[in-house]
């Protein structure tokens, strides 16, 4: 069970790139802010100016699930994550897409003087192909906010966080039947060996 809270805030139309890196195997997303902070870069205050000549870097917060690592900005809005995973556990399922209310999303919980969250327990990941939606699950969602396209979070009653919901994340077909010599292949391509 899952004891980081989210709160809800007005949505800021944020872009967001969900990947599969097939060599890494993991799942990437980057959730981009950037229509914040061009607003704040037209007309930059005295604090702005010290901190870009001082290098002086707005705190970032981490919180791992297994092996998710969810990365979130000053603001504690959720910034990129990476799940490193394996297709072929995945469980397929066909689960209703509900509809999520766009909004910005803070997540509340304790990190340390290093910004490390507590620990979650990994997530199950279920995917339905159709669609091509993954979901990562602690829990049962009562609500979907859609924090940029593709990606939601879904929060129970409580408003602790519950799923993510990765929408449009088509996997090849033979992915999850992909053989050993496949990887050793890609492997040889990639570092210049071609036998």
């Amino acid at each position: 069970m899952s004891q980081v809270h989210v709160r809800v805030a007005e949505y800021e139309n944020p872009t967001a790139n969900v990947r599969w890196d097939e060599d890494g195997r993991s799942v990437i997303c980057k959730i981009d802010y950037a229509t914040q902070s061009l607003r704040h870069a037209s007309n930059p205050d005295l604090r702005q100016l010290i901190d870009e000549q001082f290098d002086i870097r707005a705190p970032e917060y981490v919180i791992n699930a297994g092996m998710l690592s969810m990365l979130f900005d000053s603001g504690k809005r959720i910034k990129a994550f990476d799940f490193y995973t394996n297709p072929e556990q995945w469980t397929v399922c066909s689960i209703p897409f509900v509809d999520a209310a766009p909004r910005s999303l803070h997540v509340d919980t304790v990190f340390d003087e290093n910004g490390q969250g507590e620990s979650m327990p990994e997530p199950a990941a279920l995917y339905e192909p159709l669609r091509g939606t993954l979901y990562l699950s602690w829990d049962d969602v009562s609500t979907w906010y859609a924090v940029a396209p593709p990606l939601a979070l879904g929060v129970t009653d409580d408003d602790r966080l519950a799923q993510i919901r990765l929408d449009g994340l088509h996997l090849q077909q033979d992915m999850a039947k992909q053989n050993p010599a496949g990887l050793w292949t890609r492997l040889r391509r990639r570092f210049g060996h071609s036998r």
